[in-house]
């Protein structure tokens, strides 16, 4: 009998999907994985591009009518990704003109047994967070 796994993906709408490569590769450590083009039977187009941290895959989406990017009709919250010393990222992530969402981490001691995390935004303006378990 057939089951979920686990997570495949997440996708992206962008309407750029080499900038958005750029962005994971270049300031989170992604690496490129794969990409193709999809035709359309209507003529239409779309670009795929993967990029791949650990076992973490994300998928861009970039369609040959950039309208269909503003459509709304699923929204990620956001894409956490799990790091083992925040206060160093931060640091690198800043040198690289990343501008986080507050001036500093946020200790929530109520989440789990202690968590510290800050916010920024992708290329695409999804919003991505920094996650660290204290210990």
């Amino acid at each position: 009998m057939g089951s979920i796994k686990g997570l495949a993906h997440i996708g992206i709408l962008t309407t750029d999907a080499e900038q958005s490569k750029r962005f994971y590769t270049e300031n989170l450590g992604f690496r490129f994985d794969f990409e193709t083009v999809l035709q359309k039977p209507d003529g239409t187009s779309k670009k795929l591009v993967f990029v791949k941290l650990s076992n973490l895959l994300v998928e861009f989406i970039e369609p040959s009518d950039k309208s269909l990017v503003n459509k709304v009709k699923g929204v990620i919250d956001h894409i956490s990704f799990e790091v083992d010393d925040l206060d160093q990222i931060c640091g690198l992530l800043k040198q690289k003109g990343i501008q986080f969402k507050s001036p500093k981490p946020i200790d929530l001691p109520s989440i789990y047994s202690g968590v510290k995390i800050i916010f920024f935004d992708g290329p695409n303006g999804e919003t991505l967070e920094l996650f660290e378990h204290l210990k």
